[in-house]
């Protein structure tokens, strides 16, 4: 038996008219309004697949503030040495800063 033949083969030229990439995010969107609600922007995927990223973001942001007040409770104890020499102060800094643009990204 053999395989039904496709009406056309997905090409990398269609997949180019179709959707626009992100290299810095690394995100598809669409390129143009399709039938079904699609709207030219928006971000291409599953709902489900968008459902199951939220999950994990959120859960790396729960992970990301439980560094930070580790972090900043072995600081208050650490010589000035250690709080120095591993920038523990920067750390802190730097994680605030990524949970602060990861809400700010949420918002959207």
């Amino acid at each position: 038996m053999s395989k039904p033949e496709r009406k056309s083969m997905l090409t990398f030229e269609r997949v180019r008219e179709r959707l626009n990439y992100d290299p810095e995010t690394g995100i598809f969107t669409w390129a143009m309004d399709y039938k079904g609600g699609v709207r030219k922007g928006e971000i291409a995927g599953h709902e489900a697949e968008r459902a199951a990223d939220k999950a994990r973001i959120a859960e790396l942001e729960g992970v990301l503030a439980d560094a930070t007040r580790e972090v900043e409770e072995w600081g208050a104890y650490a010589s000035e040495y250690f709080q120095k020499k591993h920038d523990l102060a920067g750390t802190v800094a730097r994680f605030r800063a990524a949970l602060s643009q990861q809400g700010k990204e949420g918002e959207r």
